[in-house]
């Protein structure tokens, strides 16, 4: 049998196949229900890469923090927490490719602030488990004077 990590396409036709014929034992059920639920190598990617770009939005600009940042950065951890524990190879799979989604997390975080991606470091400077850890924020805490700046800014 193929493994989806291996040829999607040829993964695809096996599993069709498997169905279609009734060939139950063929079929690669762990991989099914991630698909169903959202849960595949891509999505584990992707929610790592929106999740380093909010830390990063978070650590480059304490003025501009605010609940909407936090909840995404709340919200990608809960979300990869939950699939390194029933998944533990997807953790692997994660801190693998940590330091290429660090990269195109950095031009998307850049460009969401409006600064030059050569002023973000360019290694990522978390590991992994400080990266899912709920009490870790990156960068020196926002002061009173972040928010009245961030505030008169608005022109509210």
């Amino acid at each position: 049998m193929t493994r989806y990590e291996d040829d999607r396409a040829q993964w695809s036709d096996e599993q069709i196949a498997a169905l279609q014929s009734g060939d139950w034992a063929a079929l690669d059920v762990p991989m099914l229900v991630r698909l169903l639920n959202g849960q595949t190598p891509q999505d584990v990617v992707r929610h790592l890469r929106k999740l380093l770009a909010a830390l990063l939005k978070w650590m480059a600009c304490p003025s501009r923090r605010n609940g909407g940042w936090s909840g995404i950065i709340s919200w990608h951890r809960h979300f990869l927490r939950d699939i390194f524990e029933d998944d533990p190879p997807m953790r692997e799979h994660a801190a693998a490719g940590l330091q290429g989604e660090y990269e195109l997390a950095v031009y998307r975080a850049a460009s969401a602030i409006g600064i030059d991606p050569e002023d973000l470091p360019a290694r990522c400077p978390w590991n992994l488990e400080q990266i899912i850890d709920s009490e870790f924020m990156p960068g020196a805490p926002a002061t009173p004077d972040d928010y009245e700046r961030a505030y008169s800014e608005t022109g509210l």
